[in-house]
């Protein structure tokens, strides 16, 4: 009986240092490019959102004036999805690159439905995405420090 039990531990045991040879990662790494990225894609934002806030004389602040800036940060949004979606779990950061873009959809569903954005309207998108790439900043540095 006794040997029964000893038999029926082996398993377990061997069970037990397998998980403690393994490395079990349930967050993503830090990525450093996924962070130069973001603050890039912020800064363009954000100077997009600046510029029909407080346009320069000649300015062209209509959706139709502006489409060929929508692409542009549309291609700098998908390079973050990419960035992101590259690393296993890496689920928070995607959510967080997913609910800028969201956002940004949003605004050019403004942009164009109006012809033009008010100044109110802005300053109130500048804020909220200005939060949201914060957040996806401060989860890249937690990862970076957690290393």
């Amino acid at each position: 009986m006794q040997h029964d039990r000893g038999l029926r531990s082996i398993p377990l045991v061997f069970a037990m240092l397998l998980m403690v040879g393994c490395h079990v990662e349930l967050v993503s790494d830090y990525d450093e490019d996924l962070a130069k990225a973001v603050i890039t894609t912020q800064k363009g934002i954000d100077s997009f959102l600046q510029s029909q806030r407080n346009p320069t004389s000649g300015t062209d602040i209509t959706y139709d004036g502006n489409k060929g800036t929508y692409n542009k940060i549309q291609v700098d949004l998908n390079t973050l999805v990419v960035l992101a979606r590259s690393h296993p779990n890496n689920d928070p950061t995607i959510n967080q690159v997913n609910t800028v873009i969201e956002s940004v959809h949003g605004l050019e569903d403004v942009h164009r439905q109006r012809g033009r954005l008010s100044p109110d309207y802005v300053d109130q998108k500048q804020k909220d995405l200005m939060m949201m790439f914060s957040s996806i900043i401060r989860t890249e540095n937690t990862k970076k420090a957690a290393r």
